[in-house]
């Protein structure tokens, strides 16, 4: 998937948490969700990009004040394409 696609999908869910869409270069926080939003919305993305391999969990240790939407989707996009760990 794109990397513009997942920022759609991730505006579409902040959108259905009352929130405003953000461009790339925002903050998570410039769409206004307060925290209880802020935390459905990195939910719904574990399921939207599910993590393979060593990356589960991969948006529980993001610094939420300061990550930008390109930094948050690269995250996504990395997680969920990474293969996982040969058995």
């Amino acid at each position: 998937m794109k990397k513009q696609e997942m920022l759609d999908k991730i505006n579409a869910a902040i959108r259905k948490e009352n929130g405003v869409p953000v461009n790339m270069d925002d903050k998570l926080v410039s769409s206004g969700l307060d925290s209880l939003g802020v935390v459905i919305i990195l939910l719904e993305m574990e399921c939207m990009f599910p993590a393979t391999g060593q990356h589960t969990g991969y948006l529980s240790e993001i610094d939420v004040p300061n990550i930008t939407m390109r930094e948050l989707v690269g995250k996504c996009r990395l997680a969920s394409t990474s293969p996982p760990p040969a058995e």
